[in-house]
């Protein structure tokens, strides 16, 4: 039996504490474990997690408590056969050891050392008028691009994490916000990713954002997430960030996306009681003065890149016979933006529709409909779908309704999704 304990948080003496690990214990061990635990609370944060055996030990660089460890391994000398300290820390089941409200601070989050400007914890409005939110936090003062980065614990992912959190940037002067994948023990240029960024200003109210962590690679990496935010041009750029959660899986927003190209219907898939299919392409449709003649994002033949997209084909079936392409099954708990580009030429092209459907219930609501032929060219359509009651399961349902002739085929391409309410949609029923 193994047992980890997560450490991280420098001590009065300017030491700090790391991950440490006990390996070859004995089931009793665990019991004497748990009583001695209750003596380093006032020191330390602990996460009790089964682990794998194999550890790097401290660089030089890295000091550890001493005392603590000492007193640890006296008390357990005859039940180890050995003792290793790691230098990271290893979080992939406990996410409440993630989370963070900040209404009591910092939790296990950190202040980069490296950059700029500090986030600061804030309760009701901000230091300066006509900027930042009028309750919870935000970060400000300093001069335009400075930035202040906040820090995750370290994690080591096996699986992927959907990262959601809320963000609140109101001001004339606003800079940007970014989620980074950060390598190492702190922020350092060139040794993060961006994976998620806004900037401007975003009105006067809290928005959801989310991002999907995937592991590494390298399944030994030290990583951690961080929060970027980039001062704007004047004071009128206060930036907030609250209630940060970390969910396992890919964030719903995420699992719609589908450029129709290498990964085919990436997580759609057709509902087979229906008399048509959907199908992907590339270039031309078989019948001519119908469907478009390429994808909508690569006009341009590029060897090696599947430029397809997927489309109804009128020769397939009879007038008003329909395909439906069906969404992965989402668990929505704030509003989905879906933003997809259609094409729906030709004289008896039919109707496109996109609604979901309950599947407690089976109940089906239509949020966006367009029928008959629409611009020569791919359209831009968006659609807000809003999550179910009790948060129900649901599914997206793209439908396709074949016109009158063969000259109505329709095509859709590069559907992409992002949590909040689109803007300029109309919701339909």
């Amino acid at each position: 039996n193994l047992f980890l304990t997560l450490y991280d948080e420098t001590q009065s003496d300017g030491t700090t504490l790391k991950a440490c690990y006990f390996s070859h214990v004995d089931n009793s061990l665990a019991h004497h474990f748990d009583n001695y635990k209750a003596t380093l609370e006032k020191q330390i944060r602990e996460v009790v997690t089964p682990v794998a055996q194999d550890a790097n030990r401290l660089t030089d660089q890295e000091r550890v408590h001493q005392t603590t460890l000492s007193e640890m391994r006296d008390k357990y000398r005859d039940r180890l056969a050995d003792f290793h300290c790691m230098d990271r820390a290893i979080f992939t089941l406990d996410l409440d050891y993630f989370a963070c409200d900040f209404d009591d601070g910092l939790c296990t989050w950190t202040q980069s050392q490296t950059d700029d400007l500090d986030w600061t914890l804030h309760r009701g409005p901000t230091l300066t008028s006509r900027t930042g939110p009028q309750s919870d936090h935000t970060t400000h003062t300093g001069d335009q691009g400075d930035t202040a980065v906040l820090m995750s614990p370290y994690i080591n992912l096996t699986t992927p994490m959907c990262v959601r959190f809320w963000y609140y940037m109101y001001g004339s002067g606003m800079g940007s916000l970014q989620v980074l994948k950060i390598k190492g023990a702190d922020y350092i240029h060139r040794q993060h990713t961006d994976l998620y960024h806004v900037e401007g200003n975003k009105g006067q109210s809290w928005r959801q954002g989310e991002v999907t962590f995937h592991p590494s690679s390298d399944s030994g990496e030290r990583l951690r997430i961080g929060f970027r935010a980039v001062r704007g041009s004047s004071v009128y750029s206060d930036i907030a960030v609250d209630d940060v959660t970390g969910t396992p899986g890919v964030c719903p927003s995420e699992r719609i996306d589908c450029d129709f190209g290498e990964r085919g219907f990436c997580e759609w898939h057709q509902d087979d009681t229906e008399s048509m299919d959907w199908r992907l392409h590339s270039g031309a449709t078989e019948t001519q003065n119908t469907g478009p003649n390429s994808d909508h994002t690569n006009t341009i033949h590029q060897p090696g890149v599947k430029n397809q997209y997927a489309y109804m084909e009128a020769n397939d079936g009879r007038p008003s016979d329909e395909a439906n392409l069906l969404s992965p099954v989402l668990d929505l708990e704030v509003p989905l933006c879906m933003t997809f580009w259609y094409f729906m030429k030709g004289g008896d092209v039919g109707t496109l529709s996109v609604y979901t459907k309950n599947l407690d219930t089976d109940e089906e609501k239509v949020l966006w409909s367009r029928s008959g032929p629409q611009l020569d060219d791919w359209n831009e359509g968006r659609v807000t779908v809003l999550p179910l009651p009790d948060n129900a399961p649901m599914q997206i349902v793209i439908q396709s309704r074949r016109g009158i002739t063969i000259h109505s085929d329709i095509a859709i391409d590069d559907i992409t999704g992002a949590p909040g309410v689109c803007q300029s949609t109309h919701l339909i029923g």
